[in-house]
């Protein structure tokens, strides 16, 4: 569910505000898995709900909605850190994900990826 206020602001019922000084930066994948192809978009939101700036790309390929999330998120992090800000919130949809960038799971087909991911985390002040 969608609420419009009158600064033409659209926020999400259950989307929750970053801390003052924090951006907070949803993305997503979709993936094709007849084709193998994946598209991800992004947008990145002040603790006012206002978007900062968005994107969206084709990734080409992935083995699994796994590796096509993974991906998404590595290039909303690239996107966030080309724009230069440095406290950040990452969410997405996909837990296992998390976990795995966490450390509480594994998954050999995304090893590689999480630590690409883990490496562009260093690059940020505050990362969640």
């Amino acid at each position: 569910e969608q609420h419009k206020n009158n600064d033409e602001k659209i926020i999400s019922s259950n989307w929750e505000r970053p801390a003052l000084g924090t951006i907070k930066c949803n993305y997503d994948a979709a993936f094709d898995p007849n084709l193998r192809r994946i598209v991800a978009g992004w947008i990145a939101r002040n603790n006012q709900g206002v978007a900062q700036f968005w994107g969206s790309s084709n990734l080409r390929t992935a083995i699994s909605a796994l590796e096509a999330e993974g991906k998404a998120l590595l290039c909303a992090m690239q996107s966030v850190w080309a724009m230069g800000f440095d406290s950040i919130i990452f969410q997405g949809d996909n837990e296992s994900l998390a976990k795995i960038i966490e450390g509480q799971q594994e998954d050999i087909s995304v090893l590689n990826l999480v630590d690409n991911i883990k490496n562009w985390k260093r690059k940020f002040t505050h990362i969640r």
